[in-house]
């Protein structure tokens, strides 16, 4: 280690001679002969104390502050199974902490926790920065000028000029790649240019970062130094992924940092500034190239090792043993959850699954809304410092992925003999005009076991529009009829009898029932086909019947509005600044399916309802989750939050106060399945389920011409575990083709349903 530091030193100090004596004899014959070397002298001291004076200045909390924002915003979160694997990465959901910095498509780092490899940080120092010092509060001015110290506060005095004039590289110790990488190399192209000017401007900027940033990092014996640094390496497997040692450390060996070989540290120490593609090819001219990228990275790791350990031989000749044997991976490496889906891919579907971020598009397509909105709620909740690192789902990716498949096989066929105005299973060329499919299956504890989701449609994450002046949820859909089931729990909740009560099938206006009948002018007893009880209008989802029903219960606006509020729905009365809410459209918007919810409100209502009428304690979330665990850091503290947040009171309870009341759900919401003229008596046919509560809806163009969406909501039994699931195939709110003139519950869910069940109970 002396004789690197002498060599350095010499090195220095002879090109410094040579420059003055260049400079002399350019100015021989001149009155400045003796005055200009003494100057010439002079300038490195004054070089040397003005950056030692700056560098040494206080630090301003706001441009560090900006430098922690940078830090949060450019941590990617990992994506956990239940298994613990990474499955793939999601940038962070932060806005850009500055306007200089607009990164739409950028990659981040994953966080690494404290200790960092130990071989992977010291074989990095003896590479890039051997004179880094984190005692910078004890080095005095002497120190530098005596070269007793080489490095103040991350930056080396005399060796960043030297090497920046002789185009030795950009004199950028590992303070500089840090900065550098934060911002991000466009971000520095941009704003600089490029050429000697720029550098020297750009390097400016790293001094900036090196005078209010480094007394932060290097607290500790420099922790957070050696966390940072790990992860905002410039360590890379694709240009598109994210970087740092934890991501490239699953994908290259399958490992956690904390689990790397030392001979693995070293490798990953020594493709530090290397930024190659480090994964394996089927051509053999690019196998070639990667062979020589991957002995040239081998020989630096033997070259820091030696550098690093050249005092420790055993230690020093124990990983030069490993480095021999080492040989570089044949193959990315893959969670063993995802190794069935891999095995028989060719090449570049490898690479895809390799690519975290590709990972998480392909495995998790369209979970936006089940994602991003419970991150971005969950960041309100951080201070400012805190850290969102990590993410366990509740989803079994393999299970999961075969689903997705046979799905799609049933989608397939059910297009095969049915004409659709979409496309069920889009392919490049339809991707334009494809249904909007979304299928969600839960326990009734809340998690999230199966996932399907095609086309575009907008969910809860999507934001608000105005409406008349009013805020309005963009991802609203009407429910169909099943807006009855708000219905059915009020009528529950008055003492109706499931058997006994008869509610009257009364013309209204021009309406008709959703079989097309129409009413009777005259409630009369004595006519009994003018009369149904509520299993034979729930079951075939009668309209008029049941408008009749809320109407001769004589509820107030307010009492319907709290019943709206209750279930999470709206009417679109609220939204129309001109037309006043009255109970009369509240009570039509029940009956005849105009009332709205966004999809996974409606999953949300029949979850928490099956949970009060079937569960004899409440779960553990009252509405279907993905997430599972949060993990923060503030500092080096890790914490844990488990979803949901918060376990609201179940708003429905109140109105299903007694068990007579519960009967009268379970008979009238089954009544679809197993009454005799139920719009869902198809499903009687799926072997091996029994359905709890069921409900299914179609909703129509606004012409009323063609179908716009079918909807299927309901709870079921299988093998003695309870599910919830919802089931919507349609349009988005602006299409006026719709989904098909005319397609039955029977043709277009059953199959689905069916591929559902079979997914819960394997043989």
């Amino acid at each position: 280690m002396l004789y690197l530091k002498l060599k350095s030193f010499l090195s220095e100090v002879f090109w410094y001679l040579s420059l003055l004596t260049h400079i002399q004899k350019l100015n021989q014959g001149t009155q400045l002969k003796i005055m200009l070397p003494t100057l010439i002298l002079l300038l490195p001291l004054l070089y040397a104390y003005g950056m030692y004076s700056y560098l040494a200045g206080e630090v301003n909390p706001a441009i560090l502050n900006d430098y922690l924002k940078l830090h949060r915003y450019r941590t990617s979160i990992a994506i956990r199974d239940r298994d613990n694997n990474l499955i793939g990465t999601i940038p962070s959901q932060l806005e850009s902490p500055t306007k200089a910095f607009n990164h739409k498509q950028r990659q981040g780092a994953l966080y690494v926790e404290n200790p960092i490899p130990p071989v992977f940080w010291e074989v990095l120092m003896a590479r890039e920065d051997r004179y880094l010092d984190f005692e910078y509060s004890a080095i005095s001015f002497w120190d530098i000028i005596t070269l007793q110290k080489r490095s103040y506060k991350g930056i080396d005095i005399f060796g960043m000029p030297y090497r920046i004039l002789q185009a030795k590289g950009g004199g950028s110790g590992l303070i500089n790649l840090i900065i550098k990488n934060l911002k991000g190399q466009n971000y520095f192209n941009t704003t600089y240019g490029r050429g000697k000017i720029a550098q020297i401007r750009r390097k400016l900027n790293e001094l900036q970062g090196a005078r209010h940033l480094f007394p932060y990092l290097a607290t500790n014996q420099g922790n957070e130094f050696q966390r940072w640094i790990a992860m905002h390496a410039p360590l890379l497997v694709a240009s598109d992924d994210v970087y740092g040692i934890q991501a490239v450390a699953a994908t290259l060996f399958g490992k956690k940092p904390k689990d790397l070989s030392e001979a693995e540290q070293a490798i990953l120490a020594a493709a530090y500034l290397h930024n190659l593609r480090l994964l394996p090819s089927e051509s053999s001219k690019l196998a070639q190239a990667r062979q020589i990228r991957w002995d040239k990275i081998i020989r630096s790791a033997k070259e820091g090792v030696k550098n690093a350990y050249q005092d420790k031989p055993q230690k020093y000749q124990s990983i030069i043993a490993q480095l021999a044997q080492f040989q570089p991976p044949s193959e990315p490496r893959l969670p063993a959850s995802l190794q069935g889906l891999v095995a028989n891919k060719p090449f570049l579907k490898k690479q895809t699954y390799a690519n975290l971020s590709r990972r998480t598009t392909k495995l998790l397509p369209g979970f936006d809304d089940l994602i991003y909105s419970p991150v971005k709620q969950f960041y309100n909740q951080l201070s400012e410092n805190s850290i969102l690192t990590e993410l366990k789902i509740t989803l079994p990716i393999q299970e999961n992925y075969r689903f997705k498949r046979k799905v799609d096989k049933a989608l397939t066929r059910i297009a095969s003999h049915q004409t659709f105005n979409k496309t069920l299973v889009p392919s490049e060329n339809s991707e334009s005009k494809a249904a909007d499919i979304r299928i969600v299956v839960a326990k009734l504890s809340g998690e999230i076991i199966r996932y399907y989701r095609r086309g575009e449609y907008l969910e809860e994450n999507s934001g608000s529009q105005q409406r008349n002046g009013i805020q309005r949820n963009r991802a609203l859909r009407r429910m169909a009829s099943i807006a009855k089931i708000p219905a059915a729990v009020l009528l529950a909740s008055l003492g109706d009898k499931a058997t006994r009560s008869l509610y009257c099938n009364k013309a209204y206006q021009t309406l008709r029932n959703s079989s097309g009948a129409q009413g009777v002018t005259h409630c009369d007893k004595r006519k009994k086909q003018a009369w149904h009880t509520p299993i034979e209008t729930f079951g075939a989802s009668k309209n008029l019947p049941l408008r009749y029903a809320l109407a001769e219960k004589k509820r107030t606006k307010d009492e319907l509005m709290q019943l709206y509020q209750a279930f999470g729905i709206y009417h679109p009365s609220q939204f129309q600044a001109r037309e006043t809410v009255t109970a009369e459209n509240l009570i039509h918007g029940l009956s005849f399916g105009t009332a709205e919810a966004t999809p996974m409100q409606m999953h949300r209502l029949i979850h928490e309802l099956t949970a009060i009428v079937y569960s004899d304690r409440e779960p553990d979330a009252q509405a279907p989750y993905f997430i599972e665990f949060i993990k923060f850091h503030e500092g080096d503290e890790l914490r844990q939050e488990r979803l949901p947040f918060k376990t609201p009171d179940m708003p429905i309870k109140k109105y299903l106060k007694t068990d007579a009341a519960k009967s009268f759900i379970k008979q009238t919401l089954s009544a679809p399945v197993y009454s005799k003229k139920g719009t869902l008596r198809s499903f009687k046919q799926i072997k091996g389920v029994r359905f709890l509560l069921i409900k299914s809806g179609t909703a129509q163009t606004y012409d009323k011409r063609k179908v716009k969406d079918k909807l299927v909501v309901g709870s079921m039994e299988i093998k003695g575990e309870i599910y919830t699931f919802t089931i919507l195939v349609g349009t988005k709110a602006e299409d006026k083709e719709g989904l098909a003139y005319k397609v039955s519950h029977s043709s277009l869910m059953m199959p689905i349903m069916r591929e559902i069940v079979r997914s819960l109970s394997p043989r």
